[in-house]
């Protein structure tokens, strides 16, 4: 984790908060593009179209790349399992701690499965 120059209750100008918001997606990008690419040399291909890519980029910014490699999805999705990998995302990290999440991961869901 870095850390922050900002404090709780801080206030941005949204060009920053954009700027800040647009480092982070990279970093989200560049984390599942490392992990597709460490399986492509490990000899397992998965086929992704921009819409998987943009959920598992959601998922990833939200919890963070190291969480996100250790989620059933993404064993289920290294399989070539897509369907029951999508099926996981809907409880991926949800919990009564985090209620917000289940939209969140609906809208991930739709996101993935829209062209399969």
């Amino acid at each position: 984790e870095t850390s922050s120059p900002y404090n709780v209750g801080d206030k941005i100008d949204l060009h920053t908060a954009e700027k800040l918001f647009n480092h982070d997606i990279a970093i989200a990008e560049n984390g599942i593009k490392r992990m597709l690419s460490q399986w492509e040399k490990q000899g397992i291909k998965i086929n992704i179209d921009q819409s998987m890519f943009d959920a598992m980029v959601s998922m990833a910014y939200n919890m963070g790349i190291s969480a996100f490699r250790q989620t059933e999805f993404v064993q289920l999705l290294k399989k070539g399992d897509y369907e029951t990998a999508a099926e996981k995302i809907k409880t991926t990290k949800v919990s009564a701690k985090f209620p917000g999440l289940v939209n969140r991961r609906q809208q991930e869901y739709d996101l993935f499965t829209q062209n399969i």
